[in-house]
C-alpha cells in the first residue's frame, strides 16, 4: 500500500521482507496465541493505513524506501514510529467516546429529573443501575471514574 507503485529486484525484495521479519515481526519469537497473532495482524494494518492516508493528505511528504523503512536500525523515521502514534489515536477514540456516552447519561439525568425521556417512569436508582451496566459493558475504568464524578455533580446540583 505504501510503496505499491515501486518495482524491486530478487535480492531488494528479500531484504526488505527480511527487514519486516526481523523488526515488525521480531523474527516470530514473541509467544502468543492465534488470537494475538490476529490482533497484532490488524493493529500492523491499521498503522499501514495511518501512514497511508497521511501520505495522501500531503503530497509533499514521503516515507523512507522500504529497505530503510522498515529496517529495526531505522530509529528515526521508519515504521516502529508509527506504534506510538497509533497508541496516541487509540486513546484519543476512547476519551471522545467516553466524553459522547457521559453526555449519553447527564442528558438521561435531565430529562428524567424532568419527568420526561423513555426512563421517566424509572426511579433514580433504576437509571443509575442501568447507566452503570451500560458503562461497564465497554470495561473501561477511566470511563466509570468519568461517570461517577459526572454523576456526583448531576446529582448535587
Amino acid at each position: 500500500k505504501l510503496f505499491s507503485n515501486a518495482i524491486f529486484s530478487k535480492p531488494e525484495e528479500a531484504e526488505i521482507l527480511n527487514n519486516i521479519w526481523r523488526s515488525v515481526y521480531c523474527k516470530f519469537r514473541v509467544k502468543g496465541s492465534k488470537e494475538d497473532w490476529k490482533g497484532y495482524q490488524e493493529t500492523l494494518y491499521t498503522r499501514v493505513d495511518m501512514v497511508a492516508r497521511w501520505l495522501e493528505r500531503n503530497p509533499n511528504r514521503w516515507v523512507a524506501p522500504p529497505h530503510l523503512y522498515f529496517s529495526p536500525e531505522n530509529k528515526r523515521n521508519g515504521f516502529k514510529k508509527t506504534y506510538p502514534w497509533f497508541l496516541k489515536q487509540q486513546i484519543l477514540k476512547r476519551e471522545i467516546r467516553n466524553r459522547i456516552l457521559i453526555q449519553k447519561t447527564e442528558k438521561e439525568w435531565i430529562t428524567h429529573n424532568k419527568g420526561e425521556g423513555k426512563h421517566k417512569h424509572k426511579t433514580r436508582l433504576q437509571l443509575f443501575r442501568l447507566q452503570q451496566q451500560r458503562l461497564e459493558s465497554y470495561g473501561d475504568e477511566a470511563l466509570i471514574r468519568a461517570y461517577e464524578k459526572s454523576l456526583h455533580s448531576m446529582v448535587n446540583t
